[in-house]
């Protein structure tokens, strides 16, 4: 009740004033993970008849919750859009996704369903840079290996379910390790950016768009760092 309060607020005060220069609405930023509060463990309990601590133990029961874990971005994402869809039909979201712990770990949320179970208003947004972490480390094979893999199953997932993919690339420190002893370059944004598009869409995928992160945050901008 209190985001549907706040979406409703916030389409009033911002999206409809604004909305011939609004692209999309980015919901979430960098959601992961999975949630183990009470309310989580009400709702695993109303699905299997378990509660989180019963799993213990037993591999197909650890399997379920497992499972249930992986899906609470999903579901979230698709919940949130699905509300938008009703308060301002046509309005594009997202939420920018967090592709350092997707090309490191694996992790949570599961790349499919986001593609699968969000409804048509919902565009999968996805950081990409060179290397996703602090500037002040050089990129190596194994970072551009893991960002290939990711565009790869972008693209992969985005023609399978016919759903768009947009992609945050480079321009700052953050992504060119301009701290580091082997700093980027300009023709290094250049090449991720041509890089990304060639991979998704060798991959069958519809890529919208790619945009450039290079807004003067703290220890991530372009303009008054010394980097």
């Amino acid at each position: 009740r209190d985001i549907e309060a706040y979406y409703r607020w916030l389409d009033a005060e911002l999206v409809r004033p604004y909305a011939g220069t609004i692209l999309m609405l980015n919901l979430a930023d960098e959601p992961l993970g999975g949630d183990y509060s009470a309310h989580a463990e009400a709702e695993f309990r109303a699905r299997t008849g378990l509660g989180f601590a019963d799993v213990e133990g037993d591999p197909s029961r650890q399997r379920l919750l497992g499972a249930f874990q992986s899906g609470v971005v999903a579901e979230y994402a698709a919940w949130s859009a699905a509300l938008w869809a009703e308060i301002h039909p046509g309005l594009p979201v997202t939420m920018s996704f967090d592709g350092a712990q997707a090309r490191r770990t694996f992790t949570l949320p599961d790349l499919e369903p986001l593609f699968r179970d969000t409804p048509a208003n919902f565009i999968v947004t996805f950081d990409a840079y060179p290397r996703d972490g602090l500037p002040h480390v050089a990129l190596t094979d194994a970072d551009l290996v893991g960002l290939f893999l990711l565009a790869r199953s972008l693209g992969l997932y985005s023609a399978r379910y016919r759903k768009p993919v947009w992609l945050w690339a480079a321009a700052n420190s953050w992504g060119l390790s301009q701290a580091s002893p082997d700093p980027g370059t300009v023709s290094d944004a250049v090449a991720n950016g041509l890089s990304l598009a060639l991979l998704t869409r060798q991959a069958g995928g519809d890529l919208q768009g790619i945009a450039f992160w290079n807004y003067n945050v703290k220890e991530q901008g372009l303009y008054n760092d010394r980097h």
